[in-house]
């Protein structure tokens, strides 16, 4: 869950880019409210590591963000476990 706050007095569109080598790729973003239930109506875009999104006027928006590991992260943690990755898309 991602939360951010906008001091201004007017709605303002954000980027959020999450760091591939540390995280991974997005693999989905919902806006939620403060309870974390799914806003409907909201407009996200995604592309890659990073997504776009509308914060409004002295309001907090929040997001709750599902990653997908990259190939390169799966066979690292493979090799630190010694065993089996349980792949956690599934």
């Amino acid at each position: 869950i991602i939360r951010l706050y906008n001091t201004g007095d007017s709605a303002t569109q954000v980027d959020v880019e999450i760091n591939r080598d540390i995280a991974g790729a997005i693999g989905n973003v919902e806006e939620v409210d403060l309870m974390e239930r799914p806003l409907k109506g909201s407009k996200i875009q995604i592309g890659g590591a990073s997504f776009a999104a509308s914060v409004p006027a002295f309001g907090i928006a929040s997001f709750k963000i599902r990653i997908r590991k990259t190939q390169r992260q799966i066979e690292k943690s493979i090799c630190k476990t010694g065993g089996d990755y349980e792949d956690e898309r599934s």
